[in-house]
């Protein structure tokens, strides 16, 4: 994992916390940093609202737009890495890196502006979504309800052990799905040579697959993301 990615080394100011993501943004980024303008020099205006019959003469106007606008530029003359992305939403400014040291400066710099994080748990989380994750257009949704669907690998040692690890671990989980042949591991007595060869488990929860992934990240064969044909 590159210099800049190393997310162990964030620094968050005062005493916030972190959201953690389940997948990365825009398909690149790691990091979401959020910032607000300063609410206390947000001033409120009126300007003509035009002479049409039955409208109110004035409407009322903010400087939200130009104190927008200079957090841009306050972030422009921070950042470095030159691979990142800005998006204006309201009264916040997002923006998304992967760039561990521009982070730290921004917040640094700007602790004031600081509203929100989203970011990986450790490195390892991130180098675990980087991992395994395909999208699949489909007509249905895997099992007609489930979006994500986790292959294990076919092991030997995997398949005499019965995936007992995988099924301990789903105990704990309130909504998932199991194909058919990880089923058979689980709840019959067929030896394993006589069950199938690919054993999934499916997930809705973005958040549920992360931690599976995170748990049993070298027992995954691949993942798949149904994207419905439908929503394109």
């Amino acid at each position: 994992m590159g210099k800049t990615m190393n997310f162990d080394k964030l620094q968050l100011p005062g005493r916030h916390e972190p959201k953690h993501i389940s997948k990365k943004f825009y398909d690149k980024y790691f990091c979401k940093l959020v910032l607000k303008i300063d609410e206390s020099k947000v001033k409120a205006t009126k300007i003509a609202a035009g002479f049409r019959p039955n409208w109110s003469r004035y409407s009322s106007y903010t400087n939200r737009f130009e104190l927008l606008g200079q957090l841009v530029k306050d972030v422009k003359k921070i950042i470095v890495n030159d691979d990142y992305r800005l998006r204006a939403e309201g009264r916040h400014l997002s923006i998304f890196t992967n760039d561990v040291t521009d982070l730290n400066a921004i917040m640094s710099q700007l602790p004031q502006h600081f509203y929100q994080i989203q970011m990986p748990i450790n490195s390892n989380h991130s180098d675990v979504l980087d991992r395994h994750r395909a999208v699949v257009v489909r007509n249905t949704l895997f099992d007609k309800q489930f979006k994500f669907k986790v292959y294990l690998r076919c092991d030997y040692a995997l398949r005499e052990n019965r995936y007992n690890d995988v099924k301990l671990y789903l105990e704990n989980v309130a909504n998932y799905g199991l194909n058919s042949t990880l089923d058979r591991f689980f709840y019959t007595t067929h030896l394993s040579r006589g069950i199938g060869w690919t054993a999934a488990v499916y997930f809705n929860d973005p958040s549920d697959l992360m931690m599976f992934q995170l748990r049993f990240n070298n027992d995954i064969q691949k993942i798949e993301e149904a994207v419905l044909i439908s929503s394109l």
